[in-house]
C-alpha cells in the first residue's frame, strides 16, 4: 500500500519521467516501480553517511580502452 512517503509508478512512466522520480527519491520518498502490475524494484535515497557509487567504495572496474577500428587496405 502506498503511503505519503511512497510514490508508485510503472516502468513506462519511469522511463518517461525519470528525472522527476529520482527527485522524489532524493527528497526521501521511496519510489516503487511496477512491472505487469507487480512491485518490481524500489528506488530510495542513499544515507548521507554512506559512500556513494562504486568509485567511493573502491570496487569500480578499471577503465578499458575502446578497440581501434581496423583500417582497410588499399588495393594498388
Amino acid at each position: 500500500m502506498a503511503t505519503a512517503a511512497t510514490v508508485k509508478t510503472t516502468t513506462r512512466e519511469l522511463r518517461a519521467h525519470l528525472r522527476e522520480m529520482l527527485a522524489h527519491a532524493a527528497r526521501g520518498k521511496e519510489v516503487i516501480v511496477t512491472l505487469r502490475g507487480k512491485a518490481y524494484v524500489k528506488i530510495s535515497s542513499v544515507p548521507d553517511d554512506e559512500p556513494q557509487g562504486k568509485a567511493a567504495r573502491g570496487d569500480a572496474p578499471a577503465a578499458k580502452k575502446a578497440p581501434k577500428a581496423a583500417k582497410k587496405k588499399k588495393k594498388a
